[in-house]
């Protein structure tokens, strides 16, 4: 049987690729995608953004949707998988990696942990 290469492709095509703006800020983008089933909820989202900090406009602009971030780190937390092998239908490992070390540094981590398993950590003030 004879397989024609033009027909195997890397690229997947159930995922629109399709971009849109998020929070009225056209430089944070998020490519639109099928849902994973450890996504967050609206309502879990609404309590978690409180804890993510704001972002200060030191450096680069954020390009990624914050959503996407804990998204992404919450299904490395459910598949245990590694850094490299996050599905590429996500953000690039490195900017998970990168948010997860400085949130694990300052506790947000702890706090978004807390949230998503249903226990409050009090910060102290």
């Amino acid at each position: 049987m004879e397989t024609n290469l033009n027909t195997l492709s890397m690229e997947r095509t159930d995922c629109p690729r399709q971009e849109q703006s998020l929070d009225n800020d056209p430089d944070v983008r998020i490519p639109q995608r099928e849902t994973y089933p450890n996504d967050l909820s609206d309502r879990q989202w609404s309590r978690v953004e409180t804890v993510i900090p704001v972002d200060l406009r030191r450096g680069r602009k954020r390009k990624t949707a914050m959503r996407e971030i804990v998204n992404t780190m919450n299904y490395r937390w459910s598949t245990g998988c590694s850094w490299r092998m996050l599905p590429h239908d996500l953000p690039p490992w490195s900017t998970i990696y990168t948010y997860f070390r400085h949130w694990l540094k300052d506790g947000t981590l702890k706090q978004i942990r807390g949230i998503l398993m249903g226990n409050l950590v009090k910060t102290s003030d």
